[in-house]
């Protein structure tokens, strides 16, 4: 699928589908912006020319084509995207606009079937599906669109990760303690040899009540 470039502060710019892509075997169930577009162009909204739009500047910010831009990838953007936009000095009520267009992307997709971590490899499915009850879904889904396995993950893709929501204005606090929580999610599953020192060092201190000498015995001593 080709994409346009829009200039700095247009709001309206070009779209095309390639003639390819309007291939009849293609899943009802949208994973990608180019299967999403094409299911759209079959009884297009008349805010499809937006959404075409929209969906140029998407894969720009990705750097990469529609076929590749997995709708959970676009899912995860949150404010990146804004501030993709405001770095390229769109106008206010432009960035409204676009920021707009991708919720309403998203809610087509879903009406479509899609659902989030559809498309997440096989090797995360573990991970995701405990992630909610460890309060780390979003750092969880994160990572499975840039790593093919939790074992890839290294200390340095967790703080990518914690660099851009603290840009997204999250206290540092609370980037930190879902960091912790999503390692010791992956040394839970045992899935990761990467862990911090901070994770695999844990010592715990106890002495077992039997060891205890007995109260007698703690008298004499003291006599």
């Amino acid at each position: 699928m080709s994409i346009a470039i829009v200039p700095n502060g247009s709001l309206i710019a070009d779209y095309v589908l390639d003639s390819a892509n309007n291939d009849s075997t293609r899943s009802s169930v949208p994973n990608t912006l180019g299967d999403l577009m094409v299911l759209l162009e079959r009884n297009p909204p008349k805010s499809f020319p937006m959404l075409g739009t929209t969906a140029s500047l998407i894969a720009a910010f990705f750097d990469s084509s529609f076929e590749e831009t997995t709708i959970d990838r676009v899912n995860q953007m949150r404010g990146r995207f804004r501030r993709y936009l405001e770095t390229r000095k769109y106008a206010e009520n432009s960035i409204r606009s676009y920021v707009n267009y991708v919720r309403i992307l998203i809610g087509s997709a879903r009406q479509f079937g899609w659902r989030p971590n559809q498309t997440a490899p096989k090797e995360w499915q573990q991970v995701l599906a405990l992630a909610p009850g460890r309060k780390c879904t979003d750092i969880a889904r994160y990572l499975s669109q840039t790593k093919k396995s939790p074992g890839d993950v290294t200390i340095e893709d967790v703080e990518s990760w914690a660099d851009l929501r603290l840009h997204e204005g999250v206290s540092y606090s609370g980037v930190s303690d879902k960091k912790g929580l999503f390692w010791r999610l992956l040394r839970e599953c045992n899935c990761n040899r990467n862990l911090p020192l901070s994770i695999t060092k844990v010592t715990q201190y106890g002495i077992l009540l039997a060891s205890f000498p007995s109260p007698c015995a703690l008298r004499l001593r003291v006599c």
